[in-house]
């Protein structure tokens, strides 16, 4: 299915999981889970939509630098939370397109094995753990009729893996909630271009432009290297989901009470 735009036009990749649906027949309600990228441009009018969207409270997962460049522009009314899935970001999303890493230009495959790494690390290391639990831990602690953003830089890795975690523990098929991680690739096009119109500006070669791509992109392989070291360490994602994001059975069901409608 196609996600639910938000009317946020100065974010990108910003949807509603409104719609998806679950196993057992329950789809996500709307307008309570929001997942978008930055938020550090957002205008008056765009402050106004969160306050009539109920937004109460916004979950950063960048590192502190990310932070310290481009902070959230929010209201008082919204309560602000930072969770660092790493101490310093592994996405490449923050990464300068005009200073690129010398070994960018010339190793066509750095790009895509700085990714894996990524991904191996948000289902493995002790700061995305605890980010990823305390995340739970907020959606579980808001009312019925209070509604989360959660974001990164890009909203296509953490926030990806994020929204995934989520869709899953809710009861949305594997394959559902891939296409969701996938729609990403649509709705960050404008921000790709950009990240290599500056490369090309700034003289990158040609390898500089595939690794920015690769890094840009949500990737099949790179869910894949997900759930391939989640299934080879817990068993099955029913395991992840106790063991490593720590839901009981009780979380589980209080999350499908609040977040899913008939």
């Amino acid at each position: 299915m196609k996600p639910r735009l938000i009317a946020l036009k100065n974010v990108y990749n910003s949807r509603d999981l409104a719609g998806y649906p679950t196993t057992d027949g329950h789809h996500i309600k709307a307008g309570r889970l929001f997942r978008t990228a930055l938020l550090h441009n957002l205008d008056d009018q765009e402050l106004n939509t969160l306050h009539q969207l109920n937004v109460t409270r916004v979950i950063d997962f960048r590192d502190d630098a990310e932070i310290s460049h481009l902070p959230d522009h929010l209201t008082a009314t919204i309560h602000y939370l930072h969770l660092p899935v790493f101490k310093e970001d592994e996405t490449g999303a923050s990464l300068s397109t005009s200073k690129p890493l010398e070994r960018f230009a010339i190793d066509y495959n750095v790009g895509r094995l700085w990714m894996l790494k990524a991904y191996h690390d948000m289902v493995t290391i002790d700061s995305a753990k605890s980010a990823y639990r305390e995340f739970f831990c907020q959606l579980l602690s808001a009312n019925e009729n209070e509604a989360t953003i959660f974001h990164c830089t890009a909203g296509k890795d953490r926030t990806g893996m994020a929204a995934y975690f989520l869709m899953r523990a809710l009861g949305v098929a594997p394959e559902v909630a891939a296409q969701d991680y996938l729609w990403t690739n649509v709705y960050s096009a404008d921000r790709v271009r950009m990240r290599i119109d500056s490369v090309k500006a700034h003289g990158g070669n040609e390898v500089v432009i595939y690794n920015v791509r690769q890094m840009s992109a949500a990737l099949p392989e790179y869910l894949q290297q997900a759930t391939k070291l989640i299934n080879a360490h817990y068993g099955d994602m029913a395991h992840f989901i106790s063991e490593f994001l720590g839901l009981s059975a009780d979380d589980i069901a209080d999350l499908r009470r609040l977040y899913l409608v008939d």
